[in-house]
Order: C-alpha cells, then sequence, then structure tokens
C-alpha cells in the first residue's frame, strides 16, 4: 500500500494536485495497480505526512522507541525535529545470521529456557553459541562478541575471567540443566533406551586436576587426559556427560550411568548398549539389580574361551546372524567379510613395508663390509613388533651372505585370522519379545556415540586439546561441547539435503549483517536485510524466521584483558 501523488495542468494553466491511495501486485509478468481511495480532500500537509508514514513504515517501532527514551540535555532542544531526512545514515553491522538461527535453535530445544535468564545463564548461552560459530578459548570468544550482534542476550560487560568463572558455574549446575533437558525431551514418550560409550582426551600440560596418563586413544604419547563418558538416548541426542581421572577404566564408569538413569531420570525398564569390555559381569549384575536390560559385545579373548568350553563353534559366524541361547545367556554371532578384507589388506601393506626396509637394510649390508649384521637385524625386528605383525612372522639373519629375510609361518596366521571380522554379542533381552535382527540393530546404534565424539573432538567442536587446569572448568568445558553439539545434531537433521556442511553453513550464516539506520540523530534502527537465497533456505529448513528489525537491548561490551603481544607492546610504548 502506498501514496501516489498526480501532477496535471488544465486547459487554463491551473496546476492541481491530486493524491490516491493505491495497492500493487504481481500477476504473473504483469503488476496490477488498484486505486483504494481518492484523499486529496484530506489537505496536502496531512497526504504528505501519510505517505511518509507508508514509505518510512518499517522505521516506526524504532522511532516510538527512540522518541520514548529520555533525552540528553545537550541534544533535547533538537530531538523535537520529527521530520525525515531525505537520505538516512546507513551503515553496516555485525554480523547476525549464525548467531541469530543458532539461538533460535537453542530455544527450540529448550536449552534457552533451561539454561535460564540469569546472567550466568546467559553467559553459558553465548559460550555454546561461541563454540559452535568458531571453536576456541574463552578469550576467542570473547573477541568474537566484538563481531555479532548479541545485545539481545543483554551480557553488559564481561572478559575471559568472567567466561572462566561462568564454566565453573556450569559445572555446579550440570546436573540439575541435564536433568531438565531430559524431562523436557522425553517427559511424554520416556526413554526406553540408552547409549553408552567412554573416550579420552589430552592436554597440554601437566597441571590439570583431572589429568593422569592412562590408555591414549588421541595416541599423543606423554600427554595427560581425561576420561570422558557420553550418554546418549536412543536418537543419538547427548543426555549427560561425565569426566572421569585419565586412568579411570572403562567399566569403572558405568556404576554411576546406571545410578544416574535410575535416580535423576527415574528410568525404569531400559536398555544400556556398551561396546565391547564395557559391559562385563560386574556391570551386568548391577543392570539387572535395577532391572535393566543389556546388550553388549564380547572381547575377541572372550569368544576363544566359550570356543574353548564348546559354547557356539566357529561354523556359525557367517554373513548370516545366528543365535545360540544357554540357560543363563544368550549370543548372537555374525561375521562382517568387508572388515575381514580391510583386516588382510592391512597386514598385507604391512609385510610389503617391511620387505622394502630389508631390502634396503641387505644393500646396505652389502655396500658396507664393516657394517654388523646383528645391527640391521635388531633394527628390523623393532620394525616387527611396532607393525605388530610379529605373531606369524619371524626374521632369520645368514652369517654367510649377510642378508636378512622374513618368513612367515601360515598356520599361525590362519589360526590368528579366523576370529577377523567375527564378532559376538551378548544381551539380557528375552528371546520371545526381541528377535536377533533387533538387537543386531540396536547395538549398530553406537555409531551415533562414536561420531559424537568425532564431532566433539576433531573438525567440528575441537574438544582438545583442554587448556584449562580446574577440575570444575574442565568439566564446565567438555559440557559446553555436549551442549554444542546438540545444536549441531539438530542443524545436520534440518540441512541433510543440501550439499552443504554443517560447517559451511554456518560460515554462510556469518555473512549476513545487519544494517544501522539513522535519522536526524537518533539512536540507531538495527535491521537485517533479505538475505540473498542461500541464506534464507538454511533459515527455511530450520523454520526458524528471520526477523526484519532486530531488537537490541543493553549494550553488549567484551573487554577482552589479554591483549594481543604486538597491541599490548604499543600500549606500553604510549605509557
Amino acid at each position: 500500500m502506498y501514496v501516489e501523488k498526480s501532477v496535471h495542468t488544465d486547459k487554463k494553466g491551473i496546476i492541481h494536485t491530486q493524491y490516491f491511495l493505491r495497492q500493487s501486485r504481481r500477476e504473473g509478468k504483469k503488476i496490477i495497480k488498484t486505486t483504494l481511495l481518492n484523499i486529496t480532500g484530506w489537505g496536502e500537509k496531512t497526504c504528505e505526512a501519510f505517505a511518509a508514514v507508508l514509505k518510512n513504515k518499517r522505521l516506526l517501532p524504532q522511532l516510538a522507541a527512540n522518541l520514548a527514551r529520555p533525552q540528553h540535555p545537550e541534544t533535547a532542544s533538537t530531538s523535537t525535529d520529527l521530520s525525515y531526512k531525505k537520505t538516512p545514515e546507513i551503515t553496516q553491522g555485525k554480523s547476525v545470521g549464525a548467531v541469530w538461527l543458532l539461538y533460535s535453535l537453542a530455544k527450540q530445544i529448550g536449552l534457552v529456557d533451561t539454561l535460564g535468564s540469569s546472567r550466568d545463564g546467559r553467559l553459558a548461552l553465548w559460550q555454546i553459541l561461541a563454540r559452535t560459530i568458531d571453536q576456541g578459548s574463552s578469550l576467542s570468544a570473547t573477541r568474537l562478541a566484538r563481531n555479532h550482534e548479541i545485545d539481545f542476550l543483554e551480557l553488559g560487560t564481561f572478559d575471559e575471567n568472567s567466561l572462566y568463572n561462568n564454566l565453573d558455574w556450569l559445572a555446579k549446575h550440570q546436573s540439575e540443566i541435564e536433568t531438565k533437558l531430559h524431562h523436557k525431551h522425553y517427559h511424554q514418550s520416556p526413554c526406553s533406551l540408552f547409549l553408552y560409550d567412554v573416550t579420552s582426551s589430552y592436554f597440554e600440560g601437566v597441571q590439570n586436576e583431572l589429568a593422569a596418563f592412562g590408555y591414549n586413544r588421541d595416541k599423543k604419547k606423554g600427554k595427560m587426559q581425561i576420561v570422558i563418558g557420553l550418554l546418549c538416548a536412543d536418537d543419538g541426542v547427548p543426555v549427560a556427560v561425565e569426566l572421569f581421572e585419565g586412568n579411570t577404566n572403562d567399566t569403572k564408569t558405568m556404576h554411576n550411568q546406571i545410578k544416574k538413569t535410575s535416580q535423576r531420570f527415574h528410568a525404569q525398564k531400559v536398555v544400556f548398549l556398551g561396546d565391547r569390555g564395557m559391559i562385563k559381569s560386574t556391570q551386568q549384575k548391577e543392570l539387572l539389580e535395577h532391572d535393566f536390560d543389556f546388550i553388549t559385545a564380547l572381547t575377541q579373548k572372550q569368544i576363544k574361551t566359550l570356543l574353548k568350553q564348546n559354547v557356539f563353534q566357529l561354523s556359525l559366524f557367517d554373513e548370516e546372524l545366528h543365535e545360540v541361547v544357554t540357560e543363563q545367556n544368550r549370543y548372537i554371532l555374525k561375521r562382517n567379510p568387508i572388515r575381514a578384507d580391510e583386516i588382510n589388506q592391512n597386514c598385507q601393506s604391512k609385510i610389503l613395508k617391511l620387505e622394502q626396509i630389508i631390502t634396503e637394510r641387505n644393500r646396505y649390508l652389502s655396500q658396507h663390509s664393516r657394517a654388523k649384521l646383528s645391527t640391521s637385524l635388531k633394527y628390523c625386528n623393532d620394525k616387527l613388533r611396532r607393525m605388530n605383525i610379529q605373531g606369524w612372522n619371524q626374521l632369520e639373519s645368514n652369517d654367510t651372505l649377510r642378508t636378512i629375510s622374513i618368513v612367515t609361518d601360515k598356520e599361525k596366521l590362519w589360526a590368528i585370522s579366523q576370529l577377523d571380522s567375527c564378532y559376538c554379542l551378548t544381551t539380557s533381552l528375552a528371546v520371545n519379545e526381541y528377535d536377533k535382527k533387533f538387537v543386531h540393530s540396536r547395538y549398530k546404534d553406537l555409531a551415533m556415540v562414536e561420531k559424537a565424539f568425532r564431532t566433539c573432538k576433531t573438525w567440528q567442536l575441537e574438544l582438545r586439546p583442554i587448556y584449562v587446569r580446574k577440575e570444575s572448568r574442565t568439566r564446565g568445558h567438555v559440557f559446553v561441547e555436549m551442549l554444542s553439539y546438540m545444536l549441531i545434531q539438530k542443524l545436520r537433521e534440518s540441512w541433510g539435503k543440501l550439499d552443504m556442511t554443517v560447517e559451511e553453513g554456518i560460515e554462510l550464516l556469518e555473512t549476513l549483517c545487519t544494517v544501522e539506520v539513522q535519522l536526524n540523530g537518533n539512536i540507531p534502527a538495527l535491521y537485517v536485510p533479505k538475505p540473498r537465497k542461500e541464506i534464507e533456505q538454511l533459515f527455511t529448513l530450520t523454520e526458524i524466521p528471520i526477523p526484519e528489525i532486530f531488537p537490541t537491548k543493553l549494550k553488549t561490551e567484551p573487554n577482552s584483558k589479554t591483549k594481543i603481544k604486538s597491541v599490548a607492546n604499543k600500549q606500553k610504548t604510549k605509557k
């Protein structure tokens, strides 16, 4: 709707001005204009004012807010001039696309309400959003706030120490937050199956209160670590995360998960899924005492023991599922031929590499008469052990020819490779209620936990290495990772049809910035321009509307105390 001004001169030379209230619409390639009302009789001043209102209707809410604010004495005399500038001052604002979409997504999953409206709750929310947008330390999260429009979070003035202290707050309230989130998601349909697995993450330094030396899954020798246990619901959504000292055995982490599930989440008749070696006899007994069931896999050592006891035979391991039920246990057996080929190719590549090393050493021995054969043999044996193929391979030396050769024991190789790609599941679920296909398919769901670990530890959220020292801040840091993963997982579901990773989508959203429009020296109004097609699609798929006028509340002032060295040196020079 708009006002159109029509000026024409009659035969007598008299100029006539008319004003029409009109509306336009598009039909195909044509634009159809409809006259709603002739408003010439309202008077020229009224018509011009009405035309200005319709033309600038998007600015009215901000203009009304500006007029409602108490004016500064120095500007009070000029604030009564309400006329519009012909050319308002327009400047580019901060990035808004990524932070607004993630904030809206956090509201959808109940994270905003769960964290609460306190300052610590809002700071925690910013840490989660910052971790999802750009992985880094609390210092980098503080600096990131300079370039994103987050005034609507009402954080006020904060620095990196505020965020470090906020990690303490998160650790203190972690149980409460996890319980509330679980209730929001599953209060109508209680979760009947939990996935559980553990991983580890290493530290730079040796002063962390939880860090210890243990089995390092990151393959970082000489680095202290922590053990992380992640509990997920049957749809792969994280429910709770817990930290343990770096030398904690996997099985010892299970007791806390059982206790947590029964007491905090009030779960009944649920099934626990754990990887091989996670749920052993002690853990199985505890689960059954709580009226819980379990699905887990046996280790290769346990399979060999059962084969010796003739509980089942090697021939039952096939591409098709086979089941063996005893008085006390239930076993489901399968062989994965693809995995068998992978193991075989890996072994062959190792042997080929070792043969190349032996050929080079033999050449060296032939060209250097004073070189010791024993030294070269020791070197090659060391390589053999590192490749972990010494079980069926042996190195022999010929003193006369001064050569080294590799001998493969095919019988040992066959005996060792019999169980390659074989796995055996065991469960307490009743045969007449849950068949073997159900048990097998549910066990494969553990891949969702492994995917969560990969996302949190590596390229997407970059949990490792950890630099904080205090136990509470370490727990808070990992908890932020878990909550950030919930947003990543939601984005994966929404953007699954796009030829774009979540990381690329967030980078694209960061290019959407606000526009500051300032009229007559008033406080600038923040507008979000119409985004291009690719960005609009990202909002559409997540069912989040793009606001036209962006809310501005308490001004955010992030002040990082730690300065870049070059800047800090310049400031010292000036002083």
